[in-house]
């Protein structure tokens, strides 16, 4: 889909598509077009209108390309420093041994008593050693040399990000803009109008970014009750308590006292039935911990889940907005709106600062009356 609408914006872009378009012109103003030929012809006039569109959304498109391969390079970057950091610990751990045979070695070749053969052989294998440290040394020079090309990251911008968690998250980001504004672009290329192009937008289904499947996997699990492991539990605790209690009175339902109140619990007396049933009573105090905790881990992820879902929303609406505002303006009028906006924010707080603390005739002499954003 996306090399089609990229051929057919190439072709419009280039003029390929303008005899066709003055030929249908021609038709209907001679009352000569059939009705394909008029549809036709609305088509191309909407779609070259869109064209000046098109090419703001290709830049801005583009332009995240550009920051998605620079994360995608300091990923590799952070890659190679990782692996060289691994290739540097061998190659020294292979040094310290090399120069372990070395000094043996060396060590046998002082005795008297060797004969040739046995010098012959033990000058040999120093020689051949000799040889495996220098090679040791030079791809220890090599892995020095890939530290210092990979040392500092080629975008300023990228040394905010630490992680290399913060880089993914980033580049998943810029991958879901960039499908966007290819969607975007095509729907544009075909000669759709923005209410339609919004209501995608608005529909739009990506994949959600996760750190890992075995994390979710961990904290499903960690939100599991071990069905088995806790009916087991319950079994022997019983056996024990029947046990204990063959010649001891019924429990007497009445006695049970469940105390909810955490403060209220340490002060409270124990109740007739802890007291009769100690290992039923810590039974009962763990499966109301048990619960309590459960039901705020799930309270407190729904919570945050919420949040998230929220903050998604908003920040897709932003991007609505800010990819449609390219589109009819381009980028460097949209960031030159965004400065101004930005300033007026910034003067409308310094005008609100100064009022309150001083006044507004002092506030009137920094910020005139006709300064907007007040």
């Amino acid at each position: 889909m996306g090399k089609k609408w990229e051929e057919n914006y190439s072709k419009y872009k280039n003029g390929e598509m303008d005899s066709m378009y003055v030929s249908l012109k021609e038709k209907i103003e001679n009352k000569k077009a059939t009705k394909e030929e008029y549809n036709e012809y609305k088509k191309i006039e909407k779609i070259k209108s869109n064209i000046p569109k098109v090419a703001n959304i290709v830049e801005l498109r583009d332009t995240f390309k550009k920051e998605y391969d620079d994360i995608k390079g300091e990923l590799a970057r952070i890659e190679n420093i990782k692996n060289a950091r691994k290739e540097e610990n061998a190659l020294e751990d292979e040094l310290n041994k090399i120069n372990e045979q070395i000094s043996k070695v060396e060590k046998q070749l002082k005795r008297k008593d060797l004969n040739k053969d046995d010098k012959d052989k033990l000058e040999k294998e120093h020689t051949d050693l000799l040889n495996k440290r220098n090679d040791n040394n030079k791809k220890y020079q090599d892995v020095q040399k890939m530290f210092e090309d990979n040392r500092v990251a080629k975008n300023a911008k990228l040394n905010k990000m630490s992680t290399i968690e913060e880089l993914n998250k980033e580049a998943f980001e810029l991958s879901t803009k960039i499908s966007k504004c290819n969607m975007v672009a095509n729907n544009l290329m075909q000669g759709l109008n923005w209410n339609t192009i919004e209501l995608r937008l608005d529909n739009w289904k990506a994949k959600k970014y996760t750190n890992s499947e075995k994390t979710s996997e961990k904290s499903k699990k960690d939100n599991e009750i071990d069905l088995d492991a806790l009916g087991q539990k319950i079994m022997n605790q019983t056996k024990k308590i029947i046990k204990d209690r063959e010649n001891n009175d019924d429990i007497d339902i009445d006695d049970i006292d469940y105390i909810d109140d955490k403060e209220e619990k340490g002060l409270t007396v124990k109740s007739q039935f802890d007291i009769k049933h100690p290992r039923l009573a810590k039974m009962k105090d763990w499966f109301k911990d048990k619960f309590r905790n459960i039901t705020g881990k799930n309270k407190s992820k729904e919570e945050k889940s919420e949040n998230n879902e929220e903050q998604k929303v908003s920040k897709d609406n932003e991007f609505k907005n800010y990819i449609r505002q390219v589109a009819e303006k381009g980028m460097d009028e949209v960031k030159k709106e965004q400065i101004e906006d930005k300033r007026r924010q910034l003067q409308k707080a310094a005008y609100k600062r100064e009022t309150e603390k001083f006044g507004e005739d002092y506030a009137k002499m920094s910020y005139t009356p006709k300064d907007e954003g007040r």
